[in-house]
């Protein structure tokens, strides 16, 4: 599950993780975001007719059977998600890359849940596994993440994670490759990620500071007051 992101990279580090020449993207606005949730919109990595373009894209696909609803899908198991009816085409012909700084996950501490947050040890930009879809009815795209098991520096806190892709296999997943059976979208080596627990504060959408990735010491929960 991964149900909260952040973004804070510059577009020239964006550009570099793709092999893109960065004039090529050079009008994209890349706002910061340190408490990134699902309905959002935000700039998503897509191929068109072989070239790959930055896109708006808001975080959630909407079922058909939802029927208007706000109830939306923001992960995909990659295990799984060509066999189910509505992100089995995506998965063949819709796919994206869902860039960000890192991402956040809870860590069940008897009845409260800790937040942490992951990220690289050597790279500014994560580059997420996803899917899109067009919601014409809402003239906008939607997108989910694809995850996969944890690895061993996630697993302590949760036992799923994001599909992370360095960016070799970021442009092999865009050009709709059929080989994602393999290596592709399996758990990322842990041994270059790091993480810590974070604030409480981004249990609150509405909050977004930079604050938000800063370490804290993992509190211990004695009181209701900091269940989440």
């Amino acid at each position: 599950m991964c149900g909260r992101y952040a973004r804070y990279f510059q577009l020239q580090q964006l550009c570099d993780s793709l092999g893109i020449d960065v004039n090529e993207w050079k009008n994209i606005d890349l706002k910061a975001g340190y408490n990134i949730s699902p309905a959002q919109v935000q700039p998503v990595v897509l191929n068109k007719t072989g070239k790959f373009i930055v896109e708006p894209a808001r975080w959630g696909i909407i079922p058909p059977w939802a029927e208007g609803s706000a109830q939306r899908l923001i992960n995909a198991r990659s295990e799984t998600a060509d066999e189910k009816t509505v992100f089995r085409n995506a998965m063949r012909e819709r796919r994206c890359i869902i860039p960000v700084s890192g991402f956040y996950e809870w860590k069940k501490m008897g009845n409260a849940r800790q937040p942490w947050y992951f990220t690289l040890k050597d790279s500014p930009v994560m580059l997420l596994a996803g899917l899109w879809e067009d919601a014409p009815e809402r003239e906008e795209k939607t997108f989910v993440i694809l995850t996969t098991r944890a690895n061993d520096i996630v697993r302590p806190v949760h036992k799923r994670m994001p599909v992370i892709l360095n960016g070799s296999n970021a442009k092999h997943w865009l050009r709709l490759s059929n080989d994602y059976e393999g290596n592709l979208l399996m758990p990322f080596p842990a041994e270059m990620m790091r993480g810590w627990p974070v604030s409480q504060g981004v249990n609150n959408p509405a909050d977004d500071d930079p604050n938000m990735v800063d370490p804290v010491e993992e509190p211990e929960f004695r009181d209701n007051s900091l269940l989440w």
